[in-house]
């Protein structure tokens, strides 16, 4: 479980995000919804510990975020809207890398089936730096799903999807 408690960040004296409580049962799907600058990327962004500058507490089955981090990572995966991945390595070596800092073994077939479900079989073998931005999404998506990660965030992945 994920639990959320008087959340709230600030940016240069903007309140970004004011005293949010959630909490998310495991094996659920939640979505955020709200106009643009409403928060939802930065809670995101800080369930998934990418940021650490809030004021309340973030709790992963009763764990501090903050005191557990490298506990916290290992449960999550984050793909977020704006993707910026490792320009000179190719698919296939980009999701080899996330399979190998993930401690996956034997994730070849696995990748070849997120290769493959995802659409990304001719470009396998071929640099980052060399596909579009869609395909680079997808890319970021099969990141998030190669493993058993417990805990997965998607903020706005399908953002200019091939």
């Amino acid at each position: 479980m994920i639990s959320v408690k008087d959340f709230s960040v600030t940016y240069e004296n903007i309140l970004a995000v004011d005293n949010i409580n959630i909490e998310l049962q495991p094996g659920k799907i939640y979505g955020l919804i709200g106009p643009n600058g409403a928060g939802k990327s930065t809670l995101l962004k800080s369930i998934a510990g990418l940021i650490d500058m809030y004021e309340g507490e973030i709790c992963f089955n009763n764990k501090d975020i903050r005191k557990h981090r490298f506990w916290q990572k290992q449960q999550t995966a984050y793909a977020p809207e704006d993707v910026e991945l490792l320009p000179f390595l190719t698919v296939r070596e980009f999701l080899e890398m996330i399979a190998t800092i993930r401690k996956l073994e034997s994730a070849g077939l696995q990748i070849d089936f997120l290769i493959d479900l995802l659409s990304l079989e001719n470009k396998a073998n071929v640099l980052i730096n060399e596909i579009s931005h869609g395909m680079r999404q997808k890319m970021s998506i099969a990141a998030a799903l190669l493993g058993e990660v417990p805990f997965q965030f998607y903020d706005e992945t399908v953002n200019g999807l091939d």
